[in-house]
């Protein structure tokens, strides 16, 4: 087995025999190791959550994740080998993505905000957690906040994992101005459009048209079609 499967098995082994006390000394010695890879010591710090959790003990588990997300001293490369798993620990997706859910559970509108800013800020998002953090916000109401987010999206990553981006921008954007912002869906719609691969095209360009079938004109539409059967991919 794994180094760190070993030290989360003890603790268990504690849990089921009701030593919760014992099973968390384990735990804590378990996050002091030296591991191989950041993942094993994220891996523990996220079964230490999981029992928590088992218990109930959401305030518990929300100030571990605190604990294991706190930066280091000094500014360290996640991927420098020559420093220790437990200074680069903050930078690992694995802990703020189950931070960030448990926030979205347990916390407020404030702190779940505050840890997805984090993870862009760290520029340590995927589009996933792009898309979770728009759709956060507007199930909130903060809208035009769900738009940036997906600009901060867009600006991060490349064609074609920023395709599931635009498409939720896009889709959203349309859903909740319709026509009423003409001019900035359709600025939206060339930026997106600008640096697509013909492949990707097909869903946008369709949406596109449909936005001036809809709400502007006719000739415009057509015009959309007219570049949509140049640019998309022939079959």
């Amino acid at each position: 087995g794994k180094m760190w499967s070993l030290w989360t098995d003890f603790a268990k082994f504690y849990e089921t025999n009701k030593q919760l006390s014992d099973a968390r000394i384990i735990f804590e010695k378990a996050t002091h190791v030296a591991y191989l890879k950041v993942d094993d010591l994220a891996n523990v710090w996220c079964e230490w959550v999981e029992m928590e959790l088992r218990y109930d003990n959401h305030e518990e588990a929300l100030k571990l994740l605190q604990r294991a997300t706190a930066p280091p001293p000094r500014k360290v490369a996640y991927h420098d080998a020559g420093e220790t798993v437990q200074v680069r620990l903050h930078k690992s997706l694995k802990v703020w993505s189950l931070y960030a859910d448990l926030e979205e559970s347990f916390g407020t509108f404030k702190t779940t905000k505050a840890v997805y800013d984090r993870i862009l800020d760290l520029k340590i998002a995927t589009p996933q957690i792009i898309i979770n953090y728009g759709l956060f916000l507007k199930e909130h109401n903060y809208f035009e906040e769900a738009f940036k987010a997906y600009e901060k999206g867009i600006a991060l990553f490349r064609w074609p994992n920023v395709f599931d981006i635009w498409n939720t921008y896009l889709t959203e954007f349309l859903e909740r101005y319709g026509g009423t912002k003409l001019e900035r869906a359709r600025d939206l719609f060339e930026q997106c459009l600008e640096g697509c691969p013909k492949e990707f095209t097909k869903n946008f360009y369709l949406l596109y048209s449909k936005l001036e079938e809809q709400y502007g004109m006719a000739r415009h539409a057509m015009a959309v079609y007219d570049r949509a059967v140049k640019a998309v991919d022939k079959s």
